[in-house]
């Protein structure tokens, strides 16, 4: 599977067994594949969660212990002080 984060917001890290996972965000919904070093390829690719029409602006992974926990930080501009 090829997988095309030149304009989408995604996350990478490896975990303690040496997997490495990514997360993406695509449309409304938070995606989740792990990488095949054998064919070189992203791999069971699937929608992790639903994020609906949040404005998010960064995307972290932090791996421990062989668990992943996607942090989606959400931030909502400021409005000018008048």
């Amino acid at each position: 599977m090829t997988i095309n984060l030149a304009d989408r917001l995604s996350a990478l890290t490896t975990d303690s067994a040496g997997t490495t996972h990514v997360v993406w965000v695509e449309n409304t919904s938070l995606w989740h594949a792990v990488y095949d070093p054998n064919s070189a390829m992203w791999v069971n690719a699937q929608a992790i969660a639903n994020v609906g029409n949040q404005s998010l602006t960064s995307l972290n992974l932090i791996a421990n212990d062989k668990l992943i926990q996607p942090l989606v930080i959400t931030v909502t501009p400021l409005r000018p002080l008048v």
